[in-house]
């Protein structure tokens, strides 16, 4: 599924990144799933970068202490448009310690 992503533009794929953003819940914090998501936030267009981020924001403090969803969250952080990672950084560091 990585070398697809990396091959193929977002418009030649569309129906897979449909299914990825679909199952992203149970992806971003699977053994290999993770590994799928971060290739889309790295190759995938524009839009489904931020679908993925939106999605990623409501569980940001859960998936950063996960072995496998703190791997998509430093996607999240080197491939979001600024705004974007201004939101993700403001959140982890305005985490009260006690839920860290």
């Amino acid at each position: 599924m990585q070398r697809i992503l990396e091959r193929y533009s977002p418009e030649e794929i569309p129906y897979i990144l449909e299914d990825i953003i679909k199952n992203l819940k149970e992806l971003r914090a699977d053994r290999y799933g993770n590994y799928v998501v971060s290739h889309v936030l790295e190759f995938g267009s524009k839009s489904d970068r931020c679908k993925i981020i939106d999605e990623v924001l409501d569980d940001l403090v859960e998936l950063s202490l996960h072995k496998f969803g703190s791997n998509v969250v430093e996607k999240c952080l080197m491939h979001s448009p600024s705004e974007r990672k201004r939101i993700i950084l403001d959140r982890l560091v305005s985490v009260p310690t006690s839920q860290a």
